[in-house]
């Protein structure tokens, strides 16, 4: 997961000469390989995740510390989506002494849906 200030910053100092063969062979691997296509709901998952998850959880090894790692979120029995949904929109109700703020009112209904989806996938 790639988000502001989570990694440094890109390394200065190339030549003109330099850039243009590192533009030329990204250009070279794009063309070779392109993207893979991302569903819409993944893409707004992975979206929220990034801007309002990954400073406290690791996701495939990027992320913060301070909450568990959710690579594997949904491996644990019972992990579903309707439990993410009530993790993610009030964790104090789900559990008494969770420190994760609620998130309910500060994502909508398909922010949410996506977002627990993508983790109840995530085995």
């Amino acid at each position: 997961m790639i988000a502001p200030g989570l990694r440094p910053a890109p390394p200065t100092g190339l030549s003109g000469t330099e850039a243009r063969a590192v533009v030329a062979y990204v250009r070279k691997i794009r063309e070779a390989a392109p993207l893979p296509r991302i569903a819409p709901d993944v893409r707004l998952a992975m979206d929220v995740f990034g801007a309002k998850c990954v400073a406290c959880h690791i996701l495939d090894g990027d992320g913060g510390k301070e909450g568990p790692d959710l690579t594997h979120a949904a491996r644990k029995p019972g992990h579903d989506a309707a439990r993410f949904v009530r993790w993610i929109s009030d964790p104090a109700g789900v559990d008494p002494n969770a420190e994760m703020p609620a998130f309910a009112g500060k994502l909508s209904d398909v922010q949410l849906n996506a977002v627990a989806q993508y983790l109840a996938r995530r085995h």
